[in-house]
């Protein structure tokens, strides 16, 4: 009788690594963030036009 080959295991898992859809990749950056006129915006502006960028809604 003939023996048919193993289907080789895969070391790597593809479950544990797998993106959940309502999971975002991290972005990190350095810098200050600044208006079009170059003035520095404070920590929370930052944070809210960072935000609204992220999400699309800047016009």
């Amino acid at each position: 009788m003939r023996s048919h080959p193993k289907k080789s295991k895969s070391t790597h898992s593809t479950q544990t690594e797998k993106r959940q859809p309502y999971e975002k990749p991290a972005i990190v950056f350095e810098g200050t963030v600044t208006t079009r006129a170059g003035s520095p915006l404070e920590p929370a502006e930052e944070e809210f036009d960072l935000i609204k960028f992220l999400s699309g809604n800047v016009r």
